[in-house]
């Protein structure tokens, strides 16, 4: 299955953006949500990543956010 979208982050913390434009485009037109799921594709095992999610009670601020952009044609 081909990924919805990659990103490259650096080693500083802060945010990873992904355009999804598409995939939520197929969501919807499809009526079939099965979220995403964010893996790693390259590096090393001793310089782990963290990603928090929507339930994470760490920091509210670290919580993933979805930003939607949109137009009136």
């Amino acid at each position: 299955m081909a990924a919805d979208a990659s990103a490259v982050v650096g080693w500083s913390a802060g945010w990873a953006e992904f355009d999804v434009t598409l995939a939520l485009n197929q969501m919807r037109d499809s009526g079939q949500n099965f979220g995403w799921r964010m893996r790693r594709t390259s590096g090393d095992n001793a310089n782990l990543k963290r990603f928090y999610t929507k339930e994470s009670t760490v920091n509210a601020s670290l919580r993933p956010k979805l930003q939607l952009t949109y137009y009136v044609p």
